[in-house]
């Protein structure tokens, strides 16, 4: 991961990039003695650029995950491809983790769920459609953490994630 990575579950541990990151990486993770006590309670955020959106109507797994290899360019990695779905359903967020470090966490919590912080964005744009008029054109922009993300909706449909 480029911009490196954070964890915390009380004051933050920033682990920057560079040699033997993952291993780094690794060892802050199992330093803050993370528990988990019951299904799905450790949420773990992939804050990315490496993602793509599709429709779920049109699009199952499979052909999402061809569609974001097509789309992006090989990181010289191996990737896990993971898939979130916004909460009304209609679009599937594909976002890349290293398949190391992914295989880990998995090792490491017995329950944990991954999420894209635009489906977020995207779950926010579909409830504000719901107060706006179809015809009405919005963005919802974020910007945590030094990085950038937006949604923009015209006619009551998302065009930019």
């Amino acid at each position: 991961m480029p911009g490196g990575f954070c964890v915390s579950t009380g004051p933050l541990v920033n682990i920057a990039p560079g040699a033997d990151y993952e291993e780094r990486l690794k060892d802050a993770i199992l330093e803050q003695e993370l528990q988990t006590r019951g299904n799905d309670d450790l949420h773990c955020t992939i804050e990315t650029a490496r993602m793509s959106l599709s429709p779920t109507e049109e699009c199952d797994e499979a052909l999402a995950e061809t569609m974001y290899r097509l789309t992006l360019r090989d990181n010289g990695q191996d990737e896990k491809i993971l898939h979130e779905t916004s909460a009304d359903g209609k679009v599937r967020v594909s976002f890349g983790i290293s398949a190391t470090l992914y295989h880990f966490l998995v090792r490491t919590f017995q329950y944990i769920t991954f999420h894209h912080p635009i489906t977020g964005l995207i779950d926010r744009g579909s409830e504000a459609l719901d107060e706006k008029a179809e015809s009405e054109s919005f963005m919802i922009a974020e910007a945590p953490h030094g990085t950038l993300s937006m949604v923009a909706y015209r006619n009551g449909q998302l065009q930019l994630g």
